[in-house]
């Protein structure tokens, strides 16, 4: 196996829960998790490279913020300083909290806490599309009254934008730096699996070797794993839990699909297209993205990502209606 270049920060280790009462965050990565923590009533501060949107964002929640890392802005009675691996082992935040003798933790283990606090979590995971994929899970979960937290590493246009405090956890979960091993969830939703980061990863296989190590040690007993069928590193990864493994569920075009998509269409400023369950249900998908469905060019990303939304939060909803709509 090629050397990979993670960890970049080895984390503290302590086998006592983390302490979220009193975070320090450093860099512009953790945004959306500071902000939920902010939202949750905990004391929190943290730095990024600059000042930007989101940094102002959090000082207008209350947030003590600060542009440019340096030693003195750690709080000596911080209770954890937060990082990813975005950032140096030589920061001088880092540095600090070092010989302060304060627990360095990555950002994962802060969202595994809040994900914990929950009586049902959701993870979405993957090479390409998590980000639009946890939004419109946590839009339809918001839409079905279920008042979802959520942590997504991107913003939308949705209420709460990337973020968002409620009773049910759904997070975006990075597996570019293998942080998404250790993550616990009820319900893992993996967009596709492919090989990315060659800075971290030796080959695709490898990957699925994570995310075999992710599912084995994250998700809960009678837990469920939702995998894209058409993605040949998801069948690997199936194919590995094997029989012993959770249940799966599948999604996509192909026809062994529990859930497949078919019938894809582009109309004006909406995209379409028709889901078909595995007990005869049937269910058009229109979203507000226009498209194109020639032979020359591929079928827009985004009914993939809403089916997969879909067959993420089917379990956590009321009776559906026959037709779904998301972003109109």
């Amino acid at each position: 196996m090629a050397e990979t270049a993670v960890p970049t920060i080895m984390p503290g280790l302590s086998a006592r829960p983390l302490d979220l009462r009193r975070l320090h965050f450093v860099g512009s990565g953790m945004l959306p998790v500071a902000r939920v923590c902010a939202e949750q009533g905990y004391t929190v501060s943290g730095s990024d490279v600059r000042s930007t949107e989101g940094l102002e964002e959090l000082g207008r929640l209350g947030v003590r913020v600060y542009a440019g890392h340096r030693a003195g802005h750690v709080p000596a009675d911080a209770s954890a300083v937060v990082f990813t691996h975005a950032v140096a082992e030589g920061n001088p935040e880092i540095v600090a909290a070092r010989v302060l003798g304060l627990p360095v933790v990555h950002r994962s283990a802060v969202l595994n806490a809040l994900m914990e606090a929950h009586a049902r979590s959701v993870a979405v995971m993957g090479t390409h599309g998590k980000s639009s994929t946890a939004g419109m899970v946590a839009f339809a979960l918001g839409r079905a009254g279920r008042e979802p937290s959520y942590a997504i590493g991107a913003d939308f246009d949705v209420p709460g934008g990337g973020r968002h405090q409620g009773n049910l956890s759904g997070t975006f979960v990075d597996e570019s730096d293998r942080s998404h091993v250790g993550v616990r969830m009820h319900l893992a939703v993996v967009t596709n699996i492919a090989w990315g980061h060659p800075e971290n990863y030796s080959s695709e296989s490898d990957v699925v070797d994570t995310f075999e190590q992710c599912i084995r040690l994250g998700l809960h007993e009678r837990g469920t794993l939702v995998l894209d069928a058409d993605s040949a590193g998801a069948r690997e990864l199936a194919s590995r839990l094997g029989n012993d493994g959770p249940r799966v569920v599948t999604f996509e075009f192909s026809p062994t699909a529990d859930w497949r998509l078919s019938e894809p269409s582009a109309q004006g400023r909406y995209t379409r297209s028709v889901l078909r369950g595995p007990h005869g249900g049937t269910y058009e998908l229109v979203l507000r993205t226009p498209g194109t469905t020639s032979s020359s060019t591929p079928l827009p990303r985004s009914p993939r990502w809403m089916s997969w939304a879909w067959t993420a939060t089917r379990p956590w909803t009321s009776s559906p209606t026959s037709t779904a709509w998301c972003g109109a």
